[in-house]
């Protein structure tokens, strides 16, 4: 989510894939990560809005 999202915005609608995330901050967040196994890992949304009651 983004840094200056209240607590009533739709968080359903944010989930982004861990590449999203390593393109905006600059960051790698899984370095050890193969590189066979890097676009199918971090290029798919995880699942989380599952978990969190989304439909």
């Amino acid at each position: 989510m983004q840094q200056n999202a209240s607590r009533r915005d739709d968080y359903c609608t944010t989930e982004v894939t861990v590449d999203e995330v390593e393109a905006r901050t600059g960051l790698d967040i899984m370095p050890i990560l193969p590189v066979e196994s890097e676009s199918s890992v971090e290029g798919k949304l995880g699942g989380l809005s599952l978990q969190l009651g989304c439909s």
